[in-house]
């Protein structure tokens, strides 16, 4: 539109809504007049100020990016080339409001999946943060607010999986915000399940826990990420271990600290702690004073060798112990004991948890990998029982999970929780049931993950996950549930 044209169109405008009263349409015809800068420095910096708005590459709809584009232009020329008109200030406040509708009038690209937009300069490294504008998305439809930061950092999150094609990452936004409906927080994780082909098992250990009662299940959702405009997959953007509304909610002040239990070869932090009676190593992490961390450990683990509830239930939240015990027996983790399995000393007393890093779990475990825990988890003739069926076998019986399920008190408190939760886990594999609502929500954003996003669905993207080669997804799925079956088939027998 020409800018005559437009001028003449807003003052008709003007007139048509104030034509059913002649002394309203004087009001309103003063109150235009009023809408007007103060001088060409206000007009100037108001207009440039929106100038530099910036949609990020991918993120929005591109028709009304141009006609704010265009907007902006019309409202610059017309500021730069026509000081010389009557209502030059009044003009300049019209094309302002203008430039301002159309700013406003875009809106992010949205889909049937939540999304997250990421742009960043350069390479996302996994030794530092860099500097990004983060957007997070609901998806068509939705009622969750979008939030915006152009402050945010990012970096490479994981061990093994940092090591991967598909990247983890992790967030830290300017501020707290609530991201995808959940609490806010200003730390959040970007879960790439890259070496699960469901990419559906840290939801489901997380929702396991959730519903065992385990202490600080992290919240969750899946959203597609779009990395500098391309689709990158299905990600699942979950409060990290300290952040969330399900956070340890750590008081360092307090004396309280994080614990990861990890195998003595395994790269370390600062803080470190080897216990006196069973020798196991754990890296310490919020701790302000590591001296007292060490001593919690250590009268937690002469407490559970004691196999003495009174003294047990004095250094250990026994609940989330169960909890744990049972979602990481019913599930099979892979590295229980060996890395990202979690305690949090909270008022001197340790709790088990949050659940972590599930993705080589129910069965997505090789079983050629030249490491003895996975000829036992996966029972390769002769370790565990050979019977070659990794849904076979006691596994959560290691360390100090074995020591405290010695005692009666805790063996019995262990079968109590899992005979309560058989209506949650038959109702994970059932038709209808908990993964299959989780395929009718997110199974075409799964889909695009193995299609538009480029990942290959029959390749191995480790040398620690299954070996089967997927033809589908489907597939992969369907043997998941299947797993599932089995195993609890065998527990139920254990713990009946």
């Amino acid at each position: 539109m020409a800018l005559a044209a437009f001028f003449a169109c807003s003052r008709e405008s003007a007139t048509e809504s104030s034509a059913p009263d002649a002394s309203i349409a004087e009001e309103s015809s003063e109150e235009a007049l009023i809408k007007s800068f103060g001088s060409y420095e206000e007009a100037e910096e108001a207009i440039y100020e929106l100038r530099r708005t910036r949609f990020e590459n991918g993120a929005y709809d591109r028709a009304a990016v141009a006609s704010f584009e265009d907007a902006c232009s019309d409202a610059v020329m017309y500021l730069r080339h026509n000081r010389e008109d009557e209502d030059y200030l009044q003009n300049c406040y019209a094309l302002y409001e203008k430039t301002l509708a159309a700013r406003d009038a875009v809106d992010y690209l949205r889909g049937d999946e939540m999304r997250v937009y990421i742009n960043v300069n350069g390479t996302v490294r996994e030794d530092r943060y860099s500097k990004c504008t983060v957007s997070f998305v609901d998806k068509e439809g939705g009622g969750i607010p979008s939030c915006k930061d152009t402050s945010a950092l990012i970096r490479v999150r994981g061990n093994s999986t940092a090591g991967a094609d598909k990247k983890p990452y992790n967030i830290k936004l300017s501020c707290d915000m609530r991201v995808l409906g959940m609490e806010s927080g200003s730390k959040w994780a970007l879960l790439a399940n890259h070496f699960d082909k469901t990419l559906i098992r840290n939801e489901l250990a997380f929702y396991l826990a959730a519903e065992a009662g385990g202490y600080a299940a992290p919240d969750s959702r899946f959203a597609e990420v779009y990395l500098n405009g391309k689709l990158i997959g299905s990600y699942l953007v979950c409060e990290p271990v300290t952040d969330g509304k399900h956070r340890a909610d750590i008081d360092t002040g307090a004396g309280d600290f994080i614990a990861e239990r990890v195998k003595a070869w395994a790269p370390g932090v600062q803080d470190t702690v080897t216990t006196r009676g069973m020798g196991l190593r754990f890296d310490i992490e919020y701790a302000a004073d590591i001296k007292k961390a060490k001593s919690v450990l250590n009268a937690a683990e002469q407490a559970i060798l004691s196999g003495d509830e009174e003294r047990i239930r004095e250094c250990v939240d026994v609940d989330s112990f169960v909890a744990m015990y049972v979602v990481h027996e019913l599930l099979k983790d892979c590295d229980l004991t060996y890395g990202s399995t979690y305690l949090c000393c909270k008022n001197g007393v340790l709790f088990f948890g949050p659940v972590w890093d599930m993705d080589l779990s129910a069965g997505n475990v090789s079983d050629i990998h030249p490491e003895e825990k996975y000829y036992i988890y996966n029972n390769v003739y002769p370790y565990g029982d050979g019977s070659g069926d990794s849904a076979s076998g006691l596994w959560a019986r290691q360390e100090w999970l074995e020591k405290l399920y010695n005692a009666p008190f805790f063996a019995k408190l262990v079968k109590e929780k899992y005979v309560s939760l058989t209506p949650v886990i038959e109702d994970l594999y059932a038709e209808g049931g908990y993964i299959d609502t989780l395929v009718a929500l997110h199974g075409a954003s799964f889909e695009r993950n193995y299609s538009e996003a480029g990942w290959d669905i029959s390749a191995h993207a480790s040398p620690y996950e299954s070996r089967t080669e997927y033809g589908s997804y489907t597939q992969a799925l369907e043997e998941l549930k299947d797993w599932l079956r089995r195993r609890h088939s065998f527990l139920k027998k254990e713990f009946e």
